[in-house]
């Protein structure tokens, strides 16, 4: 279950006890973190507990609100710690929230936490997250979902950071579609700050049903914090919830706050049969076999597959794999649940190494972990200098239906890529929905405005016509999308988009800005709506019908951008929304009257 796949996460191996009670054991478990505390003689310890401010114990594991089903030991994680100290975990939670978009479209939310770089969101059809799915990996704190068919989904989401611990899962939202006032939110989250330990204690369902234990085994890490364990004797019974609590002391007396989180234990369903003969029990699936990676050309895209031996007692019903960036299956982890295939398609990684591993799992729980397979994928540099039509650009959005027959184009020609409209006040971005490399990068592009006629269609300079260059943009379905996609759906829903304006009276000037667009709005034919991030300035050329070449710098450190024409620089802005988004593109307009387009000698992200 995937309680089991969190706790396997943090390398905990959970043993099936069979017997009259349940052994739930709490240890706190961290990896070695360089602290001042580390530098403090034993002899001192006692001392420096002392401290007057209050310390600090939190729960992490299980999950609050988890669902307790097997019998047997059960490994419950958190931490204890010291203000001082280098905390080698996310303290605090993130609060998850939905917003109604239309009965089939909704924008889930979640609050920052500190430090954190990126966030996991999961979606379920049960509340227990047993068929959990993930659908959003990355730094934003917003997430569109828009559904097709009626039911309740689930989701609840967590904090990370490269080389710490995560944070627990937020509350859990309930969202039932079409959408109705069925749909809520749940708990809160707690951040937490301490100093000083010298006592720890745990409580079971309130002082009034449990009072306070101290733990006895209490040991200082050197990271600055301290570990415990405390057993609790979980009965059998059905359906039943408990709250968990634990707080920490100080010599001086000073408490510090109460943390609690509640799990239900509904452990009375399992009927177990003693076998007869000597097989595996209890019988849960034998470690898979993965494959070599195949397509591991460092592109960032290629297959992980495994196969299953011939174990007719011993079935797999469904397949857990795991991704990280470390060995250990700690930093950046992803958990894919899938059915009864044996391959996993993975496209647009971003450079690095990742790290894969896989098991399977039956009715009586996940079985044993295959070997570790890893690939590296190389930072890859973009360029397209258009002399092939299969190299993928097309047109991705706009405020039309989309028809490359129609009034939107994107023709290969002569080794340069045309961008043609041929309808009035008409819109469109293309694209080849290709990630770019992570920040930060330099897009590139050489373009000029067609002034020729082509496939019967005349194309010339007239005024109000406009191109650009977009990034920062995200993937999603449906792609293409148009004037009738949903709020804040679809691929390129949001992006930066540089602009460039002409206006007759001048050859040699025109007209740009640097744009934030934030949604489609169905409402307003589909166009972009957002903030301006530069808003109108002039710049010459030797003329509007010569080649210029556009250059935008994007960093993850102020000023995020920097815009250059023709080597000058002519701005610079600051914004981080969707700065990790990795898509990128070319934009046009047309003015009150259409026949326009514009050439692309070459694009290039570096």
């Amino acid at each position: 279950m995937n309680q089991d796949m969190s706790n396997r996460k943090y390398g905990i191996a959970l043993a099936t006890v069979l017997g009259a009670a349940t052994l739930v054991v709490l240890t706190w478990l961290i990896a070695p973190v360089q602290t001042t505390f580390a530098s403090v003689p034993a002899a001192e310890a006692g001392a420096f507990a002392t401290a007057a401010i209050s310390p600090t114990s939190q729960i992490h594991l299980p999950y609050k609100d988890a669902l307790i089903t097997q019998k047997g030991s059960q490994t419950v994680r958190g931490f204890a710690w010291d203000t001082g100290a280098d905390l080698p975990f996310l303290a605090g939670d993130t609060y998850l929230t939905a917003e109604k978009v239309t009965e089939w479209a909704y924008l889930l939310r979640w609050t920052a936490v500190p430090s954190a770089s990126f966030y996991l969101v999961e979606e379920a059809t049960d509340p227990q997250f047993s068929n959990l799915q993930t659908v959003y990996f990355g730094a934003a704190l917003e997430y569109p979902v828009a559904k097709s068919e009626a039911g309740t989904y689930y989701y609840r989401v967590k904090a990370d950071a490269s080389g710490v611990e995560p944070t627990r899962y937020s509350n859990v939202v309930s969202v039932v579609l079409p959408w109705t006032t069925a749909s809520t939110l749940a708990s809160t989250s707690t951040d937490l700050a301490a100093n000083g330990i010298l006592t720890i204690q745990v409580s079971i369902d309130g002082v009034a049903n449990g009072a306070w234990q101290n733990v006895t085994a209490v040991t200082p890490t050197d990271w600055g914090g301290w570990e415990w364990s405390y057993a609790w004797s979980l009965p059998e019974e059905n359906d039943v919830q408990h709250v968990i609590r634990t707080r920490a002391s100080n010599a001086a007396g000073n408490t510090g706050p109460t943390d609690a989180i509640t799990v239900t234990v509904d452990n009375q369903f399992y009927v177990v049969y003693l076998p007869l003969v000597s097989k595996r029990w209890p019988p849960t699936p034998y470690a898979p076999t993965l494959n070599d990676i195949s397509n591991d050309d460092g592109d960032g895209n290629y297959t992980v597959s495994w196969s299953y031996g011939d174990h007719p007692d011993v079935p797999v019903n469904t397949y857990t794999l795991q991704e990280a960036t470390n060995a250990a299956f700690t930093a950046n982890l992803i958990i894919y649940s899938l059915s009864s295939n044996t391959t996993q398609v993975i496209s647009s990684k971003n450079p690095g190494t990742y790290y894969y591993r896989v098991q399977g799992n039956n009715t009586w729980g996940p079985g044993d972990w295959s070997a570790t397979k890893s690939v590296t994928v190389a930072p890859q540099g973009y360029r397209d200098d258009f002399e092939s039509s299969s190299t993928g650009w097309a047109i991705r959005r706009g405020d039309d239906n989309i028809d490359e027959s129609g009034d939107f184009r994107v023709v290969y020609r002569s080794n340069q890529l045309y961008t043609l409209l041929k309808g009035r006040f008409d819109f469109a971005v293309a694209s080849p929905m290709v990630v770019a490399q992570p920040i930060p990068y330099t897009i590139k592009a050489r373009v000029r405005v067609v002034d020729e006629t082509v496939d019967g269609v005349d194309y010339w300079p007239k005024s109000g016509e406009t191109y650009g260059i977009i990034f920062g943009g995200n993937g999603g379905s449906p792609c293409p999308a148009d004037r009738d996609t949903a709020k804040y759906t679809g691929c390129l829903s949001h992006y930066y988009r540089l602009i460039v304006v002409w206006s007759e009276g001048s050859s040699t000037t025109f007209q740009w800005s640097l744009k934030r667009i934030d949604y489609h709005d169905p409402g307003n034919g589909g166009k972009g709506d957002g903030s301006t991030l530069i808003d109108y300035q002039t710049a010459s050329t030797s003329s509007i019908s010569d080649w210029n070449t556009w250059e935008i710098r994007v960093s993850d450190t102020s000023p995020n951008f920097k815009v250059y024409l023709n080597g000058a620089r002519l701005g610079q802005a600051n914004d981080t929304r969707y700065i990790n988004d990795p898509y990128f593109g070319v934009f046009m307009a047309s003015p009150d009257y259409g026949g326009v387009g514009y050439r692309w000698d070459w694009f290039e992200v570096e």
